[in-house]
């Protein structure tokens, strides 16, 4: 964990062991111990990646997701623009289990895992109207992560490398390419039916099954490095536009909706945001599946980095979504 405010990092912990099943096999916990970001790849990976895309004229917000995805091509996908996938409105369902459908060897004859992967996202029909409301969608941050590749001419953990990673300073954050034979050493997260235990591989399913890199989840990071990502943002740094840092902080005014363009806002119900009662409500962040969080307060220049495996052995996500809650609390008061 990592907390900063007013710019300066007051606080830097790390306990609890890298693994805690089968008894005695983990290590502690150190400050560089690397860890599954499941869904804060979203922010730091594919959103960053395209602020620095935005920024140099290449991608609008406004651009039509066919522009970039031809094969999309259902019922009223040509509404879709860029901003309704970071809003999560495009009307794409939150989640579909490609994976099952990979492993069982549905994919064309040469064709890559990724690549079916997408086909089978731009074969997808939409579940509402486009902008009426907002639907979690790893889906649409599928698509998010192949636009940055054809954008940018690459694919996207060599696009995150070199946008954000490498000018930011996050030396030990990386995307695991599972077609080449190295693994990080890392926390472990679930105890997988049909992997076993999973180390230094992407938790999430379809990401695992497409090889490893996604738009949605892949990413690998250690608090240090997210840590510095937040202050990038907040302060517009290492090459990001503070003009285009606006633009995707603007709220998305979807009804019902907190979400900003590729962020998450403190929820106003009581109980139910993770960044917590007090965190400010002006804030911005992200949570991932594996435990993480990254949430900022950019008025006060704070901001709170939690990663832990707490979906090791089992998932346990009502256990997280309270934990997170009173960390946030406790941290806001320490700070005031």
């Amino acid at each position: 964990m990592v907390i900063a405010d007013g710019g300066e990092v007051v606080e830097r912990v790390a306990f609890g062991t890298t693994r805690s099943h089968p008894a005695g096999s983990g290590v502690p916990v150190a400050m560089d111990t690397l860890y599954d970001a499941a869904s804060v790849t979203k922010p730091t990976a594919t959103v960053a990646s395209l602020m620095k895309l935005v920024a140099a004229g290449t991608v609008s917000l406004d651009d039509p997701v066919r522009r970039w995805i031809p094969e999309l091509a259902g019922d009223g996908t040509d509404r879709i623009r860029v901003r309704e996938l970071l809003c999560h409105a495009s009307g794409l369902p939150a989640h579909i289990k490609f994976y099952e459908r990979i492993l069982a060897g549905e994919t064309e004859p040469g064709e890559h895992p990724r690549d079916a992967t997408l086909r089978m996202v731009a074969a997808t029909p939409l579940e509402y109207e486009p902008r009426s409301q907002s639907v979690y969608s790893d889906l649409g941050f599928i698509l998010l992560g192949f636009i940055v590749e054809r954008a940018a001419g690459d694919r996207l953990d060599r696009v995150a490398q070199r946008l954000v990673f490498d000018p930011v300073g996050m030396p030990h954050t990386r995307f695991v390419d599972l077609d080449r034979p190295e693994r990080p050493d890392a926390a472990a997260t679930e105890d997988c039916p049909y992997r076993g235990f999973v180390v230094g591989e992407v938790h999430d399913q379809n990401t695992h099954a497409a090889g490893g890199i996604l738009g949605h989840a892949g990413m690998f990071t250690v608090a240090d490095d997210l840590s510095r990502f937040a202050s990038a943002i907040v302060d517009a740094t290492a090459g990001f536009d503070r003009a285009v840092i606006d633009a995707f902080l603007e709220p998305c005014g979807v009804p019902g909706s907190t979400w900003r363009h590729g962020w998450d806002s403190p929820s106003t119900t009581p109980g139910e945001s993770q960044a917590g009662e007090l965190w400010s409500r002006d804030g911005f962040g992200h949570c991932g599946f594996t435990g993480t969080s990254l949430w900022i307060d950019p008025a006060r220049r704070r901001h709170a980095v939690i990663l832990t495996n707490s979906i090791h052995p089992v998932v346990q996500r009502p256990v997280t979504k309270a934990f997170r809650r009173a960390m946030h609390d406790a941290i806001t008061t320490m700070l005031s």
